[in-house]
């Protein structure tokens, strides 16, 4: 029964090979979907400097923030992308996992404005497989360390050692059971459970959340707006997605059977994200998630692809008859590891906790220490996964207003004439994904200004860059736009809102103030006249 138990927090380390692959291919993904805007995103020559990055999360830290240029931003995305190689390869494979964690977190750090879900869930991903020996099988360790092996025992062999001393580590099977598998399991299993805790709200009680998500139309696809067409399929469907992240990963935990509950809640998960990517755009979130079940799945699975399961390993039959003083300290550090990891998923889990609805209605969030926070923040694990658990209730839409030197109007943003009328539902504005979070952001927090400033200006500078003197902006505005949606919607007109952000040159300041006091002049010559009197 002790065993059965044990392992429910293990893996197939053919599974962990696989996911190994998976994790790096989608992080150099990442890496190149990041390179294109390392101007934007991560220099001083783009909209977020770094007196703003050290502003936004005091308590973190960044390799990022040592220099703004550039050359120096993109420098770290290139060997990010390096570490990720020898990470996928499995060379040097602990080491690759913890400058992969390392660089990816000082980027996140960099500018949190433009991060989602998926990237949260990156970086706690290579955090668990910091305490996971991930190269063990399909790697160049393995193999590396498979020549070694064979090389002492030919060498024992030719000196016709008697006996030949195991060492630790040297009887391994194709199932790995630590304190990293389970925590990584586990890790997997917060996301969905404090997700779905975060749903137990009105809109997902009363089945209308699907409506509100599928209307937010700078993240959906058309597929998700063919889907509004079944008002009664979008209520299963939130009911269902409710349901499954509330109790579909319990189903991980049981004892009997439990390769064949794997398989069945690896497919409803795989199906949950499938659909949520061909409805709505959430960047690298799903792929992300469907690449972390991989580390469930069952050994049968890769049995079943080979004729005859082989051990990966031949075990010595000579007795250990005691231990080196290298293999006390591998135990040692094993421990050390053990304890960390047993720390760490504590953590997490209680600062998920204190997040969810129930714990901020009764203000246990607001009693915590801030130093409770810190280590949170200067590690990264912070994390907040609430997928939609309170649905948008607006659309947002900007516009980019300038005038030009020559007197003409243009939408920075749309690069050509200002248009006010209601964009098309399918029209492609944005960049990226993370160009659309980024501007969820400026609308989610309109009291920080000086981010809508600095944005602005940085779409001012990009233009005058491209145009000749008399095409430079005079003068340039940030816009905001929204309408409410929700079930029952009618498609209509966008109502303005406050404008952001306002801009002009010295020039055009100075020609205001002229002009103001021209005004005033005239004003008195008139009062001085009784023109104004009478």
């Amino acid at each position: 029964m002790l065993t059965r138990i044990k392992n429910l927090f293990g893996c197939d380390v053919r599974s962990l090979a696989v996911f190994r692959i998976a994790i790096a291919v989608l992080l150099i993904c990442d890496i190149c979907d990041r390179f294109p805007y390392a101007e934007a995103f991560y220099s001083d020559a783009g909209f977020f400097s770094t007196e703003f990055s050290k502003e936004e999360l005091p308590r973190s830290w960044s390799l990022n923030q040592l220099d703004g240029s550039v050359l120096y931003q993109q420098t770290i995305l290139i060997s990010l992308c390096v570490s990720a190689i020898l990470f996928g390869l499995g060379l040097f494979t602990r080491v690759a996992t913890i400058v992969c964690w390392f660089l990816l977190i000082s980027i996140h750090v960099r500018n949190p404005m433009v991060l989602i879900g998926g990237d949260t869930l990156m970086r706690m991903v290579l955090f668990w497989s910091m305490f996971i020996p991930l190269g063990r099988v399909w790697s160049l360790d393995a193999i590396w360390k498979t020549r070694r092996q064979a090389a002492r025992r030919q060498k024992a062999l030719i000196e016709n050692a008697s006996s030949v001393q195991t060492e630790v580590g040297a009887n391994e099977t194709n199932y790995l059971v630590s304190f990293g598998t389970g925590c990584l399991i586990l890790q997997l299993c917060f996301m969905y459970w404090f997700a779905g805790i975060a749903k137990l709200t009105e809109h997902w009680f009363d089945g209308t959340a699907m409506e509100y998500v599928l209307r937010l139309e700078i993240y959906v696809h058309p597929f998700g707006s063919w889907l509004l067409n079944f008002p009664l399929l979008l209520k299963a469907v939130t009911y269902g997605t409710l349901v499954l992240e509330l109790f579909g990963p319990f189903l991980l935990f049981i004892p009997v059977w439990n390769h064949w509950f794997r398989l069945l809640v690896i497919a409803a998960f795989w199906s949950l994200h499938i659909g949520i990517d061909l409805s709505i755009d959430v960047g690298m979130f799903s792929v992300n998630s469907m690449a972390v079940w991989l580390v469930l799945l069952p050994s049968f699975v890769w049995d079943c692809c080979r004729k005859k399961n082989v051990q990966t390993t031949q075990v010595s039959k000579s007795p250990i008859v005691s231990q080196s003083p290298r293999s006390v300290w591998l135990t040692a550090w094993k421990y050390l590891l053990n304890g960390i990891a047993a720390f760490f998923l504590l953590y997490i889990f209680l600062w998920n906790a204190i997040d969810t609805p129930y714990a901020i209605k009764q203000g246990y969030r607001d009693k915590m220490s801030p130093d409770f926070y810190r280590l949170g923040w200067a590690t990264m694990v912070a994390q907040n996964f609430k997928m939609f658990g309170t649905p948008p209730k607006s659309n947002p839409w900007f516009v980019y207003y300038a005038r030009l030197q020559n007197g003409e109007e243009v939408d920075l943003l749309r690069n050509g004439p200002v248009d006010y009328s209601r964009p098309d539902i399918h029209t492609k504005v944005y960049k990226s994904n993370r160009w659309k979070k980024l501007h969820r952001f400026l609308l989610r927090h309109s009291e920080h200004n000086k981010f809508h400033q600095a944005i602005l200006e940085y779409f001012i500078r990009k233009w005058d860059q491209s145009h000749p003197d008399s095409q430079h902006v005079v003068e340039a505005k940030l816009e905001s736009f929204s309408e409410e949606i929700g079930p029952n919607y009618n498609r209509g007109d966008y109502i303005q809102g406050a404008s952001l952000a306002f801009w002009e040159t010295e020039d055009e300041i100075d020609k205001s103030r002229v002009e103001l006091l021209d005004d005033v002049d005239s004003f008195f010559k008139r009062f001085d006249e009784g023109s104004i009197i009478d």
